[in-house]
């Protein structure tokens, strides 16, 4: 990947496969602020890297997952052993640990900044940066309805570590993932009130693509249509909804999107 010009915003493009057969390219604008000189920054979402001071550096795989393990933990110190044991859980507690030592020499020189070590324990360097925790940050004040404030919707489309497969990943990854839908709805029905509804549907579509399954969803998409005045096609997007949750689930869909329907007088 290409480095980021100091000082201007960062561009982060990715593709979105979806079921309805299109790739779309989008472009999310990320508020580069943080991006300065003598900073360390581990970027965990849509995969693994590492830059100082906006330089990409290679490192093994083992440091990758012992970094992205400590990140986490969100900073906190982490028992010695317990990294071990959940980095390789395969292997026996001496051969663990001796994973572990190699993993940190690894580092070389990055070692004293990227990762604490003390003798029982390891923790993620202060003055590294985690776009994972920047990212739910700002999730948490867009769903503050007290906070004013705008972000790229396609940010949160970008997942947490795809592809890697460990259990303790797998569990933050779910975690994040629920907290990504509620802020694409979230953004949604905020567009959709304020009258922006492409941006309002193209954000209800994202969370739609992430879990097809998911009413709330549906329900933000429909919504965004029907207030724009297409209404026959929120009825087509509702039928859709109801041939899915049938065939996938054997229910309906709530009653909660009935009553949206009926407000709009195409049901």
């Amino acid at each position: 990947m290409a480095n980021h010009a100091r000082g201007g915003p960062s561009y982060v493009p990715f593709v979105l496969l979806g079921s309805f057969k299109r790739a779309a390219i989008v472009v999310a604008e990320v508020n580069s602020e943080h991006l300065r000189v003598g900073q360390w920054r581990v970027r965990l979402l849509g995969g693994f890297e590492f830059f100082v001071d906006d330089e990409l550096r290679v490192i093994s795989l083992p440091a990758q997952r012992l970094i992205a393990f400590l990140a986490l933990n969100n900073g906190s110190m982490v028992e010695r052993t317990y990294v071990a044991g959940t980095l390789w859980p395969d292997s026996s507690e001496t051969a663990a640990r001796s994973n572990l030592r190699s993993a940190l020499s690894s580092l070389g020189p990055l070692r004293s900044t990227i990762v604490e070590v003390m003798p029982r324990t390891l923790q993620l360097g202060r003055r590294v940066l985690v776009d994972l925790h920047e990212r739910r940050e700002k999730a948490h004040q867009l769903l503050d309805p007290s906070i004013e404030g705008e972000y790229p919707f396609a940010a949160f489309a970008i997942d947490l570590l795809p592809h890697w497969d460990e259990v303790w990943v797998e569990a933050e990854r779910e975690s994040y993932r629920q907290l990504r839908l509620h802020v694409l709805e979230n953004l949604s029905e905020r567009s959709t009130r304020q009258g922006r509804f492409a941006e309002a549907i193209e954000s209800a579509l994202l969370a739609v693509e992430e879990a097809p399954l998911r009413e709330s969803s549906h329900l933000a998409l429909i919504r965004a249509v029907a207030a724009e005045g297409n209404h026959g096609e929120a009825l087509k997007r509702y039928t859709e909804l109801c041939a899915l949750l049938d065939r996938e689930l054997g229910v309906d869909p709530s009653f909660q999107i009935d009553d949206l329907l009926r407000s709009v007088e195409i049901a």
